[in-house]
């Protein structure tokens, strides 16, 4: 009996780890991801000369990225 008990907590310590090391993987690929698409964004308005509507524009794109849709009608409004 000791012998499964021991095992399934061993099972179980691997679980957590597999699944912590999955989950701060998905948000730092999320996060670097969304830092990566500002950047860019920014550097190709730049490179076109819009400059005046640079800023909306990076605000747009950055409330819809937050919060999806509703950060997006708030930006636009």
């Amino acid at each position: 009996m000791n012998i499964l008990e021991s095992t399934d907590g061993l099972r179980m310590k691997k679980l957590l780890i597999i699944l912590t090391i999955l989950i701060g993987s998905i948000v730092l690929i999320t996060f670097t991801t969304h830092v990566a698409c500002m950047e860019l964004i920014e550097f190709i308005m730049q490179k076109i000369g819009v400059r005046c509507y640079m800023k909306r524009l990076v605000n747009i794109i950055n409330g819809f990225l937050n919060s999806g849709l509703r950060g997006l009608i708030e930006q636009l409004s």
